[in-house]
């Protein structure tokens, strides 16, 4: 499945993001590109949503195409890490691009959510 959800501003400020699912597994790779931002979050906040209602296990989200993430997005991670952990099932980051390590290293984020440097290494702890 692949959206893409865009702002109603002029093309030179327009922000956007895009989501795509893959399947490593037994996780799905939801993969972002863009930014996360407060016009971008609910629908990414939705999109996890119906991986979660579909009874996914294990979602691993792919920030290598991501370069900045606001508080409206550090807080769709926050809750979706509580309700799957909730649940016992994985939710883990992975390949963040340096703008978006400082954000969460800033936020205190990188010490609550599983993060991981590569996608194989978010594959194989999911598949633990």
């Amino acid at each position: 499945m692949d959206s893409s959800i865009s702002s109603s501003q002029p093309a030179e400020t327009r922000l956007s993001l895009s989501i795509s699912d893959e399947f490593h597994g037994p996780a799905v790779v939801v993969r972002l590109s863009g930014q996360l931002d407060t016009l971008t979050a609910k629908p990414f906040e939705s999109h996890l949503a119906e991986r979660i209602g579909q009874s996914q296990k294990r979602i691993i989200v792919d920030l290598a195409e991501v370069n900045y993430v606001s508080s409206y997005g550090l807080r769709v991670f926050l809750l979706t890490a509580k309700q799957l952990r909730s649940d016992r099932r994985a939710f883990i980051l992975c390949r963040l691009t340096p703008e978006v390590k400082k954000i969460f290293k800033i936020s205190g984020f990188d010490k609550i959510l599983a993060i991981c440097e590569t996608l194989e290494e978010a594959v194989a702890l999911a598949s633990e």
